[in-house]
């Protein structure tokens, strides 16, 4: 059985407090009838710094879609490898241990997933089955582990 240890963590260099959100949002919508509901809402997250792959002001630009797609796609095949990999060498373990691989993002889409990609880029066994958790905002991390542990149950001996 598998036993959940410690993460592997990076985080982007670009960082936004809290007070700097209700600050733009004071700003960007002080005619908008529900900003205080707004403004309560992002308190009451509890999330005081947020980190980011470009500064604030870039981000707030939104060129659309498909540019923003693009930077996600960028930066996550140049972030997520090595994250991967320091958890691998920590738990002393290869991408052919490894028998599933859960992602999540609410930031970006890819086709095909961050998942295959990193299977092949990466040299994890074909077999690694994928399972994405996207849109799921804050509950996202919870859920994965979840899914980790019924994979773990469903199958407690390595499938290889």
């Amino acid at each position: 059985m598998a036993t959940l240890c410690r993460p592997s963590v990076s985080v982007p260099e670009h960082v936004i407090t809290m007070e700097e959100t209700l600050q733009l949002a004071r700003e960007r919508h002080a005619d908008h009838p529900q900003l205080p509901l707004a403004l309560r809402l992002i308190e009451n997250t509890g999330v005081r710094t947020r980190h980011i792959v470009q500064p604030i002001e870039e981000t707030l630009k939104h060129p659309g879609f498909e540019d923003r797609n693009k930077l996600y796609e960028a930066e996550a095949k140049a972030r997520v490898p090595a994250v991967i990999q320091r958890a691998l060498d920590d738990a002393e373990l290869l991408t052919t241990d490894i028998d599933v691989i859960i992602y999540v993002s609410c930031t970006g889409f890819m086709m095909p997933s961050l998942t295959a990609w990193l299977i092949n880029e990466m040299g994890f066994d074909s077999t690694t089955r994928q399972i994405p958790i996207a849109q799921l905002g804050c509950a996202a991390g919870g859920a994965a582990i979840n899914r980790a542990h019924d994979f773990c149950t469903a199958y407690p001996r390595p499938t290889r």
